[in-house]
């Protein structure tokens, strides 16, 4: 499902802080409506309105002053997807890679682009040339590209284990950049480490949403090029785990202040 950047904002928002924080804090309730970003009032409004509509937020009126926002299933489904890595982390794996390989011409820049994009929001790895390559289990992916107007016969995917000197280990360290996985962790580490909870004068509630703008989008920098990859594959030096382990705590941090 595809919502737009503020909508997304939101919904994580809900999701890290949940109802019960909400509740307790009502200055916080303003921050997150009306002070969270939008020009006006309205905008807030029409805003939390199309999430309700997407199915994404319990009904409510959203210009009364009492409403607490509340995800729905669908909703916390969707942001957990997209903010909690654990799960993919802790899938077990079979030993089969699943790789796809293309042939499509260079002049055909639609379908290329429409590729690299499905292949960049699935996590595939880019082994070499045409080839790409995923831990994952295969799920009719042939489907999905057919309904990106892609041709499915110019698209292969195959599943098994190399043969040859190819370990999973040099799969993994030559398919995905994880120097740059690296330095996205540890700008992540560093944003955390400089903007304690605990820290800064202010009201509690402004703080924390100028904070977890920043938190956000450095979070979502390092989710765009980690494959988050199976923890038996992780390679020496990974530092996703930790940074998980930061994030939790320094938003817990936050739920202490706020509630102070």
């Amino acid at each position: 499902m595809s919502v737009s950047r503020k909508s997304k904002f939101l919904l994580e928002m809900l999701f890290v802080l949940g109802t019960d924080t909400l509740l307790s804090v009502p200055s916080l309730r303003k921050c997150v409506g009306y002070g969270g970003g939008w020009d006006h009032a309205s905008s807030f409004v029409r805003q939390m309105r199309l999430i309700q509509e997407q199915g994404l937020l319990r009904d409510g009126e959203p210009r009364k002053s009492d409403w607490i926002p509340k995800l729905t299933d669908r909703g916390r489904a969707l942001v957990a997807d997209q903010l909690d890595p654990k799960h993919e982390w802790e899938q077990a794996w079979d030993g089969s890679w699943r790789t796809l390989t293309f042939d499509i011409a260079a002049s055909e820049r639609k379908e290329r682009q429409r590729l690299d994009t499905w292949l960049k929001d699935m996590r595939f790895g880019h082994l070499q040339g045409s080839l790409w390559i995923s831990a994952r289990s295969y799920r009719d992916w042939g489907e999905e590209l057919e309904s990106l107007e892609l041709d499915p016969r110019s698209v292969i995917f195959m599943e098994g284990q190399p043969l040859g000197r190819l370990s999973d280990e040099l799969i993994v360290e030559r398919s995905w950049d994880f120097e740059e996985i690296g330095l996205r962790y540890r700008e992540y580490l560093e944003f955390l480490e400089k903007n304690q909870p605990s820290e800064g004068e202010g009201d509690p509630a402004e703080c924390f949403v100028d904070w977890f703008r920043m938190e956000s989008l450095l979070w979502r920098r390092v989710l765009e090029v980690d494959p988050l990859l199976p923890r038996c594959l992780h390679p020496n030096g990974y530092l996703g785990r930790h940074a998980w382990e930061a994030k939790q705590a320094a938003v817990e941090g936050w739920k202490v202040r706020l509630r102070a």
